[in-house]
């Protein structure tokens, strides 16, 4: 019985139009070719990210032993007790013209 609520569910969900934005009270630090999850202590030529959020946000931090209370001294977030990082990556749309603008 259960296995048939997990299913109906799943399929609900599938069936439900749904749009999700994430919306963030920081200002922009940066805009690097830079994450240091997927691509630790380099620069990734492939894609960019916005940087917001601590000051102490480098290619070369330990994502597991960060400690971004003890190393940071400032935030683009709102709120000052936020100091966590958050890395997008930057969407570009193509103009008539055939060039790229970078969506903000």
């Amino acid at each position: 019985m259960q296995l048939n609520f997990v299913f109906a569910l799943v399929l609900f969900a599938h069936l439900v139009d749904s749009q999700a934005i994430m919306c963030l009270a920081c200002s922009r630090l940066s805009v690097e070719r830079l994450d240091p999850i997927g691509n630790p202590r380099l620069e990734s030529p492939t894609y960019l990210h916005q940087i917001a959020g601590e000051n102490s946000f480098n290619a070369s931090m330990d994502t597991g032993s960060h400690d971004t209370v003890g190393q940071s001294i400032c935030t683009s977030c709102t709120f000052g007790e936020d100091v966590s990082n958050y890395w997008t990556v930057v969407l570009y749309f193509r103009v008539k013209n055939g060039t790229y603008k970078r969506v903000p």
